[in-house]
Formats: C-alpha cells, structure tokens, sequence
C-alpha cells in the first residue's frame, strides 16, 4: 500500500461523519446496530441523533413559533431535554420487554440500539408538504412501517435475538414509541 493512501474507516456508531450515521441508520443497516449495541461509546451519539432527529421533527413547529414568538428559542432546549425524556422511555419499555429474551441486553445497550433507530421519524417533517390528505396518510403510514422496522433492527441487535422474535419485542416498544409522537405532536401544535 502506498503512503498516501488509507483503507476507508468503515461507518459505525462513533465513526464517521454524522451525516453518513445517519444514513447507515435510516437504512436499516445490522452492521451499524451491532456495533452500535458494543460499543459503549456511542451512548452519546445515539443521544446526539435522538435530539437531532427530534429538532429536525419539530422544524415545522419550530418555524411557526418563530414567526409569532420572541421567545421561540426557548423551545429548543425543551424539546431536546424532552426527546431525551422519552428515549429513557423507550428504553424502558424496550427493557422490560426483552427481559423475555434468551440473554436480555443491558439498559445502555437498548438505548444505544434504539437512539439510531429514531432516525426515521425526522422524516415526519416532510409530511407537512403533502398536498392532499389521501397522501398525507399513506406517507404517515410508510413512515410509521418504516419507524416500525428501525425497532426491529435495533432490538435484534441489542437482544442478539432472531428477526421474528426481534418483530414481537417491538409491537409494544413501538407502540410506546408512536403514542410518545402522538404526545409530541398534541403538545407541539395544541
């Protein structure tokens, strides 16, 4: 090999830019789940993509704020602290259902897991520019599919359990994580 030339760090949890966390996230890839369930340090990257994802969200609401508000950055440390809020919530949930599992993960393990799989649910932003109801559904539904099978992934890898099992563990976890949207939303927009 030359001297000028290096092997591609390949993209994890705690490597990478952001940007490409992101992406390995949104596409579901085991790979970046594994890692992320091992690797202790990206505790605080899978916390930076919860807010993040959270801001991204609640852009829309954000924007409207600015527009009527003086105060609206006062909304920007409240929705991080409350997107932190609710993933402990989500561990949680996720906690108490793999205690099923044949060896259950550890706390952090889950939050890790299921901080990358936030990731889609920034998406819900852009549902604000669907022109018609009937769009608007079906986009939410792909949307919450979608945000379903990030749950999947991430509870595969923190369980270390199959796909089907993996599919069980998060109807309850994802149901927690849709009324937590829900929640947002009602108090987001009133």
């Amino acid at each position: 090999m030359s001297a000028g030339l290096r092997t591609p760090t390949p993209i994890g949890p705690t490597t990478g830019p952001l940007a490409a966390r992101l992406g390995a996230a949104l596409t579901l890839r085991r790979d970046f789940y594994a890692r992320a369930a091992t690797e202790a340090a990206a505790t605080g990257p899978a916390g930076a993509v919860v807010c993040l994802v959270t801001l991204g969200r609640e852009s829309v609401v954000i924007y409207e704020l600015s527009q009527v508000e003086k105060l609206w950055g006062v909304i920007l440390p409240v929705l991080v602290v409350l997107a932190l809020v609710a993933w402990i919530v989500l561990g949680a949930a996720g906690w108490v259902v793999t205690r099923l599992a044949a060896t259950p993960p550890s706390f952090p393990r889950l939050l890790r897991c299921l901080g990358f799989a936030q990731a889609p649910t920034m998406m819900l932003a852009t549902l604000a520019a669907a022109p018609h109801q009937a769009l608007y559904l079906v986009l939410y539904l792909a949307l919450m599919l979608w945000a379903y099978a990030a749950v999947v992934v991430a509870l595969r890898a923190a369980a270390e359990t199959s796909t089907g099992r993996a599919a069980l563990f998060a109807v309850p976890v994802f149901f927690v994580e849709w009324l937590l949207l829900l929640l947002s939303r009602y108090a987001a927009l009133g």
